[in-house]
């Protein structure tokens, strides 16, 4: 889906002269860490610079062929990036944006420069770590198990999330609460996150859902003052661009990680299936 299969350079000159690219805060956060490098060949890609080196070439025989691939697991991460990047813009927005409208037009015009800035940063560091991958939403395998699983589990966990949603709100309306509308929806987003860092592998995202949580639930028991809207935006927004920094500051290890959870996922049904004497 996004874009060529030319990997992000990591020189910080060529970054920093690139338009493509990220700023120089979020640029050098995608280099960090891995001292990769993606060699492209006629028959595969392969990553390197992680403990094990993990071919991408699934006609490729070798002794640890994993079923989703590190470009695979690396694209995911670029759109983990992307979506709590927006995210965070948006809670920035709900925190923020009525108030600094209130106390006059600079104010408000500062918050969604910095809304606008923000996003831009997250969107350049999702595409820079996408290009990096060299996958393609199209480079899918839906029949092979594991993405099968993921696939299948991001449908349930979004089924259940917006079962969530709609429940909360529709509870906070019919018992004459709107004011936790916004705390009940925060609370939900929350939440998913637990459930989504099992299937991925990746254990920030159990952070992101206890911490969010947590100030969901501080907003919807503190006295009802004109800055619970505020607290629960800058809150979230502070929670949601965190977890996405630390996905560009560690991608390839986070991507390696998650292809490892995949494969120890489909390895324990067969492992408990088999009796105890072909053990």
């Amino acid at each position: 889906m996004l874009g060529t299969g030319l990997a992000a350079s990591s020189n910080p000159a060529s970054q920093a002269s690139s338009p493509l690219l990220p700023p120089f805060w979020l640029a050098r956060a995608v280099s960090y860490d891995t001292n990769a490098t993606q060699d492209r060949t006629s028959s595969g890609t392969s990553l390197h610079g992680f403990h094990r080196t993990f071919e991408c070439n699934p006609t490729r025989e070798s002794h640890y062929t994993p079923r989703v691939t590190i470009a695979q697991a690396l694209w995911s991460v670029s759109k983990g990036v992307l979506i709590l990047g927006i995210a965070g813009t948006f809670w920035l927005g709900v925190g923020l944006g009525p108030g600094s409208y209130r106390i006059g037009i600079a104010p408000w015009l500062a918050v969604l420069a910095a809304m606008v800035l923000a996003l831009v940063a997250f969107v350049r560091a999702a595409q820079a770590i996408g290009r990096r991958s060299g996958f393609r939403r199209s480079d899918l395998d839906r029949r092979d198990p594991a993405t099968r699983r993921i696939l299948a589990g991001f449908g349930v966990i979004g089924a259940l999330e917006a079962l969530l949603v709609i429940s909360a709100v529709w509870l906070c309306k019919s018992f004459g609460h709107p004011d936790l509308v916004l705390p009940a929806i925060a609370l939900a987003v929350s939440l998913h996150f637990a459930p989504l860092a099992h299937l991925l592998g990746v254990p920030a995202y159990y952070v992101t859902a206890v911490a969010g949580t947590v100030i969901a639930s501080a907003v919807m028991l503190a006295p009802v003052d004109g800055s619970r809207q505020t607290w629960l935006g800058a809150g979230m927004a502070i929670v949601t661009w965190a977890t996405a920094i630390h996905l560009v500051r560690h991608a390839n290890a986070i991507a390696a990680a998650s292809v490892a959870s995949s494969e120890d996922a489909l390895a324990e049904p067969t492992a408990a299936s088999q009796p105890p004497s072909s053990r």
